[in-house]
């Protein structure tokens, strides 16, 4: 599920509650934004005119203004770079909150804080980049991807899943990965002991896949463990911890 934020100028101005469109995985969700130290309208202008300074791959705390999901803020990475005064995030369905997600109805107000995180392209270090999602992680990868200067023969990306629907935002990938020219390896499978790779390529190291990676920045964004073993992968090929910058979603 995808959810797509949009500001506007005043309260009085919120949308109809229109029904969904059949197949359409946006919901319009509107922030009215909440500030102890000014009044509402200045707020939203703010937010209008600033985006609240957030980039993709940044997260917010999330809480979403109905009677079942008001007392849960949820920590969710945007899944695209901010634009024209939007944020997206995509959500999968892990359980009774998120599910209750899939309910929420446009023009649902929404409470927001943040934005919080490094794993920007603010954080890079080097030329070369390497960007790797796993499942849910793939979401701030593509954010990044989409949002970061890329030169072709300069960055890889890696999207990692145990099965072909767990690749999520894989078509939008890519895309973006086909117009730029840039590398795309997609595994699938089960994962080999503790690699972090799938059965399919026992044995191999993040080198095998990318040659000149202890020169790049690496990016990884998914289940802890599976994160870890990515790191420790990256600092045996030769990777400095200062090019190493993880999201997790251990919450």
């Amino acid at each position: 599920m995808t959810i797509t934020a949009s500001p506007v100028a005043t309260p009085s101005e919120l949308p109809s509650l229109a029904p969904a469109i059949p197949g359409t995985p946006i919901l319009d969700v509107v922030i009215p934004v909440y500030n102890e130290q000014a009044a509402l309208e200045t707020s939203v202008r703010r937010l209008h005119a600033y985006r609240l300074q957030a980039r993709g791959g940044h997260w917010f705390e999330w809480r979403f203004l109905t009677p079942a999901l008001f007392l849960q803020p949820h920590p969710f990475s945007l899944s695209s770079h901010p634009h024209d005064n939007t944020m997206r995030i995509t959500v999968r369905n892990l359980g009774e909150g998120t599910g209750r997600l899939r309910h929420v109805r446009p023009g649902t107000r929404v409470f927001i804080e943040g934005p919080y995180g490094r794993f920007t392209d603010s954080a890079r270090t080097r030329d070369r980049l390497v960007l790797i999602g796993a499942g849910i992680g793939i979401a701030p990868v593509r954010a990044v991807l989409g949002a970061t200067h890329l030169e072709a023969g300069k960055a890889v990306v890696i999207l990692r899943a145990s099965t072909p629907g767990e690749l999520y935002l894989a078509d939008e990938v890519r895309a973006i990965c086909a117009e730029q020219d840039i590398d795309l390896v997609e595994l699938v499978g089960n994962r080999a002991g503790a690699s972090w790779l799938p059965a399919t390529h026992v044995g191999q190291h993040l080198d095998d896949l990318v040659p000149w990676v202890a020169d790049a920045d690496v990016f990884a964004c998914g289940p802890e463990a599976w994160m870890e073993a990515v790191f420790e992968d990256a600092r045996v090929c030769g990777v400095p911890k200062s090019q190493m910058h993880r999201e997790s979603f251990a919450w």
